[in-house]
């Protein structure tokens, strides 16, 4: 599973600054020398980028999925917007940084990292191309829900009321998302 190979990634790697990719995914000749830019600032141990969904054949499907300047544990919470292939951490400021093989494994580890630092920074420029493959885990609304549900409720263990809320904002920002996006 990708828990698995990405924490096998981890435990292989030898630098302190980690990106993520999927095979099947792609990135913009400039996005790790622009994120390596932004993680030379004081205290950014953490950012990501926007991104543009392409097709299995590598067709630009609508528009690319704009993100914040930053967010925090809270706003996360409020909008999944950090797309994996995304990312890029500092290893050095966190403490065990490992995917879990529970809810959305990405998420629960951003919210995880989010608790150790302020902020995640965005470069609200599609670096990236996320493929989107029929019969992927993400492309099924459903499945992705339940485990959005269950990152709440069990990885973050949240209370039934507070794991409500979240997941009613998650929603609705998921269908504002997917309108334009």
């Amino acid at each position: 599973g990708a828990a698995q190979n990405r924490n096998l990634g981890l435990s292989l790697a030898k630098g302190d600054l980690i990106a993520f990719i999927d095979a099947d995914d792609l990135w913009t000749a400039e996005k790790l020398a622009k994120q390596v830019s932004l993680m030379n600032q004081p205290n950014v141990h953490f950012c990501y980028t926007a991104f543009t969904r392409i097709s299995e054949d590598s067709q630009t499907l609508g528009s690319f999925l704009s993100v914040p300047e930053k967010m925090n544990y809270s706003s996360l919470l409020k909008q999944t917007q950090i797309g994996c292939l995304t990312v890029m951490i500092r290893l050095s400021a966190f403490k065990d940084v490992l995917f879990q093989n529970k809810g959305w494994e990405d998420l629960s580890l951003w919210l995880k990292l989010l608790k150790q630092v302020d902020y995640a920074y965005g470069i609200n420029e599609s670096l990236a191309y996320y493929r989107v493959v029929k019969g992927s885990r993400s492309n099924n609304k459903l499945f992705s829900a339940g485990l959005t549900w269950e990152t709440l409720r069990e990885v973050e263990t949240m209370n039934l009321f507070r794991a409500s809320y979240f997941f009613c904002l998650y929603a609705l920002s998921g269908l504002k998302k997917h309108k334009k996006f």
